[in-house]
């Protein structure tokens, strides 16, 4: 699997210590739209992950064991299919913004 612009937001943007360097977690996602041009490609990587793991352990064995992702959706309520639906969108809205500047 190969999803760039999933593993730049997972390794770049919320490694281990993102509380450091974000108040949350959605402020690093808007970080990542606003400083990486591959972001926009990640609601489609999105898409195809959710469309292709069909459970929240494959999921999270992605997004957490193999792309080292730092965040922990479910401290915030959410699946990790939702929270990466929710990124997702917050992407797409974030380009989008950008782009009409």
């Amino acid at each position: 699997m190969n999803y760039p612009a999933l593993e730049l937001l997972t390794q770049g943007y919320l490694t281990l210590d993102w509380p450091d360097d974000y108040p949350n977690a959605w402020a690093a996602v808007d970080d990542y739209v606003a400083s990486e041009p591959i972001a926009g490609q990640l609601p489609d990587e999105v898409a195809q992950v959710v469309a292709t793991i069909d459970s929240e352990e494959g999921l999270r064995a992605l997004i957490i064991g193999e792309l080292g992702c730092g965040y922990l959706p479910d401290s915030d309520g959410f699946t990790m299919t939702t929270w990466l639906l929710a990124v997702g969108e917050r992407v797409r809205r974030g380009r989008g913004r950008r782009s009409h500047r």
